[in-house]
């Protein structure tokens, strides 16, 4: 199979994933291990790619932002160092997920922050820490 065609590929146990925490209702508990196994999956392929030849010596001999660009001219790692955004991104979103099922946190305010964390990790991350204040402050105030 090329290179692209794994590309492909390796997007599959993530989208499993994803879909497992964006589902609006079920058992949550079961949702969420659905989504860590596909996750860890996805995970022991990264691994494989990553050290599956020596050219982590590449970076080593040049750790700088020329020798990170030395490090991903090799397909093998550029799928590698996709596959490393697409299980931390979804690790993110069980995250975001588990706490606002811990906090009470609305399902309305979660899907926006899980679909930015899909789309652009950090930022659906700052978005759901947001969202999770404001959620906190609206709930303090309703107690009063």
């Amino acid at each position: 199979m090329s290179w692209n065609g794994l590309f492909w590929l390796a997007h599959v146990p993530p989208a499993i994933g994803w879909i497992a925490l964006l589902l609006p209702t079920g058992d949550f508990p079961l949702r969420r291990r659905i989504a860590m196994a596909c996750g860890a999956v996805a995970a022991l392929g990264y691994a494989g790619l990553l050290f599956s030849g020596a050219e982590a010596a590449v970076l080593a001999r040049n750790y700088s932002l020329s020798g990170v660009g030395s490090f991903f001219d090799i397909p093998r790692l550029q799928l590698a160092g996709w596959v490393h955004y697409l299980v931390l991104d979804l690790w993110g979103g069980i995250w975001e997920a588990d706490e606002a099922d811990r906090t009470g946190m609305s399902r309305w305010l979660l899907v926006p922050s899980l679909v930015m964390t899909l789309l652009v990790g950090p930022v659906g991350l700052l978005v759901f820490l947001l969202c999770r204040s404001l959620s906190r402050r609206g709930r303090r105030g309703a107690g009063r």
